[in-house]
């Protein structure tokens, strides 16, 4: 959570700082947790995913988008595995969020077709769990069509 405050702070190298620790410590847990064969795996590795989209999120702000799209990706493969082992509604969400952030991030570099692309596969797993009328299914559908507007 403190990463997330130092964010909303624009304090960007402090808040990487925190999540790379955050990642650290998830991964050594993660880690521990296979070798025990321990039900709290996925838990962890889920943790582990979002906290590689804030990662991402940060290395998008400071204006390193290269790194920042190898985490978005990285991020949305462990959300995608996570949730393939339990099914759940918020990891389909957590899903959500990513390629969300990774859409917006694809509009801010102008790269419209791809964020179309990316914003359209978020929206449909936004409908399926929270319906249409829910704000972030709004939200969602407002930046598809800003994404729509300039791809024409």
């Amino acid at each position: 959570e403190a990463g997330i405050i130092l964010y909303a702070e624009e304090k960007f190298e402090d808040s990487l700082k925190l999540f790379l620790k955050a990642l650290e410590i998830y991964t050594k847990i993660c880690d521990y947790s296979e070798v025990q064969n321990d039900s709290r795996r996925h838990k962890h590795g889920n943790g582990i995913a979002i906290v590689n989209n804030n990662i991402a999120c940060v290395h998008f702000q400071m204006g390193n988008s290269i790194a920042a799209f190898a985490t978005f990706e990285e991020a949305t493969r462990q959300t995608k595995k996570h949730m393939l082992a339990t099914k759940g509604n918020m990891d389909l969400l957590h899903v959500a969020t990513t390629l969300c952030n990774v859409g917006y991030a694809k509009l801010q570099c102008k790269d419209y077709e791809n964020a179309i692309t990316v914003l359209e596969e978020a929206l449909l797993v936004q409908q399926s769990v929270l319906g249409d009328d829910h704000i972030v299914v709004m939200k969602t559908r407002g930046n598809l069509e800003f994404a729509n507007a300039f791809h024409a």
